[in-house]
């Protein structure tokens, strides 16, 4: 898909501050953030189990559950394991088709609505997305024009 003409207002909300996380997708974290500690001397991670109440899974209410790992590269890039428990997720789906790795570059930014919304007017529709009181995310269907997944952040507490 190639975008010839984009209304500027649209434009306005398509555009994105530096990269603030990557995402990976692992199958076991604790065994990832062994790794990543030894060779690369990155870390400390903090282990999380999500805590979203209202998860959407390719516009369906989500079923399943995942923990995730934050650690620092550097002063500012946040490095993110994700790792499926159960249940179907984009994050079940990248292990099938592409193994561990790569899955997403994170934005952390203020009216994610808007940009969805945006996004939408394009033709990208939000493959999963999550919210919780003070936080919301949301990861954008980019794979095919970018080569990646952009995800969306929101944090207002």
């Amino acid at each position: 898909m190639i975008m010839k003409q984009i209304d500027p207002h649209v434009q306005k909300l398509l555009a994105l501050p530096a990269p603030d996380q990557i995402g990976m997708v692992v199958r076991d974290l604790q065994k990832t953030i062994e790794t990543y500690t030894k060779l690369f001397h990155w870390g400390p991670f903090e282990i999380f189990e999500h805590k979203y109440s209202e998860l959407i899974y390719r516009g369906k209410p989500g079923n399943f559950r995942y923990r995730i790992a934050y650690g620092k590269i550097g002063p500012s890039l946040q490095l993110e394991f994700i790792e499926n428990l159960e249940g179907e997720s984009i994050y079940t789906e990248f292990l099938r088709t592409r193994g561990e790795g790569l899955h997403h570059f994170g934005f952390l930014m203020e009216g994610i609505d808007k940009r969805i919304a945006a996004m939408k007017q394009l033709g990208i529709e939000v493959l999963q997305s999550g919210k919780r009181p003070g936080r919301a995310f949301a990861y954008m269907d980019t794979e095919p024009l970018v080569g990646t997944i952009i995800e969306y952040r929101e944090r207002t507490d």
